[in-house]
C-alpha cells in the first residue's frame, strides 16, 4: 500500500510557481510590471499548507503543530542560514564598515522571520530608484512573510479544528469563518490607516 505521506506532483501548481519566478526576475532585471509574483508565490505556499491540513482533518486527524514546525523549518533553515552567512561575508569583503551594523541587524531579522517588519520600522523604500545603499538582505522580506505563514497557520488550523469539533461543524466551514473574519478585519484596518494618513508609503 502506498504511503499516505507520498507527495503528489501538481503540474498546475509547479507551472504557476515557475511563472511567478519568471515574472519576479523580469521585474527586477528590466522593471517590467510589478513584483506581484512574490505575493502569488507566497499564497501558493499558504494554499498547499491549508490543503494538507484540511485533508488530514477530513481523515479525523489534527496534525501536531510542533511536528509541522519541525518538518518545515528543518527544510527551510539550512539554506536560509547559508544565504545570510554568505551575505555577511560579502558585506565584510566589499562594503565599508559603516554598513556592517545595519546588515547584521537585517541578518537577525532574516533568520527570525521579521525582516518585513524591520524594514517597515526603518521606512525602507523598496521601490526607490537608487539602490546603491540597499542591503544585500533586503529581499528577504518575502522569506519572512512566508515563515510567518508557516508559524501562524498551523496554530490557526489546529485551534479552528478543535473549536469546529466542539461546535460539531466541518473544519472547512470553520476555516471559512475564521479567514473571512480575518480578511474583513484586515480590510477595515487598512481603510482606517489609509484615511487617517498613517498608511506607509514604503513597505
Amino acid at each position: 500500500m502506498a504511503s499516505s505521506k507520498t507527495n503528489v506532483f501538481r503540474p498546475e501548481i509547479q507551472g504557476l510557481r515557475a511563472l511567478c519566478a519568471l515574472q519576479i526576475m523580469v521585474f527586477h532585471a528590466w522593471q517590467i510590471g510589478t513584483p506581484i509574483g512574490v505575493d502569488v508565490f507566497i499564497m501558493i505556499s499558504a494554499f498547499l499548507l491549508a490543503d494538507s491540513f484540511v485533508r488530514a482533518c477530513d481523515k479525523g486527524q489534527i496534525p501536531s503543530v510542533i511536528k509541522r514546525w519541525i518538518q518545515t523549518f528543518r527544510r527551510l533553515l539550512p539554506p536560509l542560514v547559508v544565504t545570510v552567512l554568505f551575505a555577511i561575508a560579502l558585506t565584510i569583503m566589499y562594503l565599508p564598515k559603516t554598513r556592517w551594523l545595519e546588515v547584521i541587524k537585517q541578518s537577525w531579522a532574516s533568520l527570525f522571520y521579521y525582516q518585513n517588519w524591520y524594514l517597515q520600522s526603518e521606512l525602507v523604500d523598496y521601490f526607490a530608484p537608487d539602490h546603491s545603499l540597499s542591503s544585500p538582505l533586503m529581499h528577504m522580506w518575502c522569506i519572512a512573510v512566508q515563515g510567518q505563514i508557516f508559524i501562524l497557520f498551523p496554530l490557526i488550523f489546529a485551534g479552528t479544528a478543535i473549536l469546529s469539533r466542539k461546535l460539531q461543524i466541518s473544519i472547512r466551514k470553520g476555516l471559512v469563518v475564521v479567514f473571512s473574519t480575518a480578511a474583513v478585519v484586515s480590510f477595515v484596518w487598512l481603510l482606517l490607516k489609509f484615511f487617517d494618513g498613517t498608511a506607509s508609503q514604503y513597505y
